[in-house]
């Protein structure tokens, strides 16, 4: 259940950036973040600390609740398809990858 939290968080945070058309490097000044953490969360590396969500939402004026509901009016299925990806195991992964190259020969 944390992981599916952590993959929203991080998705609503990309999709914000996106709407407003900002750089990374632009996104992160604006809400006095650093650059290299952002590109993490954007990628799920790390989970987003309270304090950094607070800054981001601060700094657009919107609250959680808005910052989340992103992922549900911008979710297109190849998101929703990321996402879930995101969450799996290794061996998950290796089994994916078969599958995709199988289906790519037909």
């Amino acid at each position: 259940m944390e992981s599916n939290y952590k993959n929203t968080l991080c998705t609503a945070i990309k999709l914000l950036r996106k709407k407003h058309n900002l750089s990374q490097e632009k996104f992160a000044e604006i809400c006095d973040i650093n650059a290299d953490n952002l590109r993490n969360l954007e990628y799920c590396r790390h989970s987003p600390k309270p304090k950094t969500i607070d800054k981001i939402c601060n700094a657009f004026n919107i609250d959680i609740i808005e910052l989340l509901s992103l992922t549900l009016n911008e979710s297109s299925e190849q998101e929703k398809i990321i996402i879930s990806i995101k969450t799996l195991r290794e061996k998950q992964l290796t089994m994916l990858s078969d599958f995709i190259a199988l289906m790519k020969k037909y």
